[in-house]
């Protein structure tokens, strides 16, 4: 089975809660807003052709937008319970029991199960989302630790390259020093006679 395929079988609860919910939602704008409905509600104004053709005008947009609305909001909610991740996930828990069936493996029945093996199941369960965790931690502490290390070589070799350049500065000042020392002598010297 291809990825693509894979992919279309995992959604398909979530395809179907979203084909369902613009069926039933059809159905009400239909069944909530029709014209012979808006004619008892402005009986003067479907007296005319005009007015007739202004209310068949005013029920399209009012239909219009309630459905537009109405399909933002359903996909609001399912954004905010995360519904679509959650049936995909109960699309893959079934078809995984459906192949754990086809090979004749024993199905898990959670009734059957102790208290104590229920217990187990999710303290391994949480053990390895710890792990999980701890190594996702870990991880990230070694790539900044490995940065940090980089740091300190350019800050090594920034303050090899100032030390350098002082003790070149100090020689040279001291050069420049016992040269002027060496002026001055020669000056005594020359007018001390």
């Amino acid at each position: 089975m291809s990825s693509k395929e894979q992919s279309d079988q995992d959604s398909i609860r979530f395809r179907k809660l979203r084909l369902a919910s613009r069926k039933a939602l059809e159905q009400s704008i239909k069944s909530a807003l029709n014209v012979k409905q808006l004619r008892t509600c402005f009986p003067t104004l479907v007296q005319t052709e005009e007015g007739i053709h202004s209310l068949e005008i005013a029920l399209s947009q009012m239909s219009a937008f309630w459905y537009t609305r109405s399909l933002e909001e359903f996909d609001l909610i399912y954004n905010e319970k995360d519904l679509e991740v959650k049936l995909n996930e109960l699309d893959g828990i079934v078809r995984k029991a459906q192949e754990l069936k086809e090979n004749g493996g024993e199905p898990l029945n959670i009734d059957q199960l102790s208290p104590r093996e229920i217990i187990d199941s999710t303290i391994n369960t949480k053990n390895k989302n710890v792990l999980d965790n701890l190594e996702m931690i870990y991880d990230q502490l070694c790539l900044d630790n490995n940065e940090l290390l980089d740091e300190l070589a350019e800050l090594k070799n920034e303050c090899t390259e100032i030390g350098n350049s002082i003790i070149s500065t100090t020689a040279q000042l001291a050069k420049e020093s016992q040269s002027a020392r060496t002026d001055i002598e020669i000056d005594k010297l020359l007018f001390s006679k």
